[in-house]
C-alpha cells in the first residue's frame, strides 16, 4: 500500500520518516480512507518512542512527487 523512505524535515534538519501511498493504490479510495486514518491515530499517539505526523497532504492530480 505505502512504502517508507528516510528523508530530512529542512526546517529543523532532524531525520524523518516520510510515507507515501504507491501510485497502484492511490485510485483506491479505500486505501485513502486507510492511510488518513493512520495517520490520524497516529498523530494521536503520545508515546515518547512512537512516530507522530507533522503533516498529511495530497498532491494534485497527476502529480507523483513534489519535484516532478
Amino acid at each position: 500500500m505505502g512504502a517508507v523512505y528516510e528523508a530530512e524535515e529542512v526546517a529543523s534538519g532532524r531525520r524523518v520518516a516520510l510515507k507515501l501511498v504507491l501510485p497502484e493504490f492511490a485510485g483506491s479510495a479505500e486505501t485513502l480512507i486507510r492511510f488518513r486514518q493512520e495517520g490520524r491515530l497516529a498523530s494521536a499517539l503520545s508515546i515518547r518512542a512512537a512516530s507522530f505526523v507533522l503533516a498529511a497532504d495530497e498532491m494534485p492530480a497527476g502529480r507523483t512527487s513534489s519535484w516532478s
